[in-house]
């Protein structure tokens, strides 16, 4: 992880940042955290994960390509199955 670190303020909690990236929770975040496609921090090693806006809009930028054709892929089978 960078060792970059942003202003209190701007930090989001994975909460925040599910709600906003439209997650139902916020596991596959923290996974991605953990992965390292997604910058994340701890505050005096306290067990939640914060991130940022800006980090987020990255993150969702930059989502692999397989991600964004399975859901595509998903949104193109309930519509047929709703059409039929």
């Amino acid at each position: 992880m960078p060792s970059e670190r942003p202003k209190v303020e701007d930090l989001i909690t994975l909460h925040q940042a599910a709600d906003i990236a439209g997650y139902t929770d916020q596991h596959s975040l923290s996974q991605a955290i953990r992965r390292g496609s997604l910058k994340g921090v701890r505050i005096r090693n306290a067990r939640p994960w914060f991130t940022t806006r800006a980090w987020l809009e990255d993150y969702i930028a930059h989502r692999p390509t397989n991600a964004r054709h399975e859901a595509e892929r998903l949104r193109r089978k309930a519509e047929r199955r709703h059409g039929e």
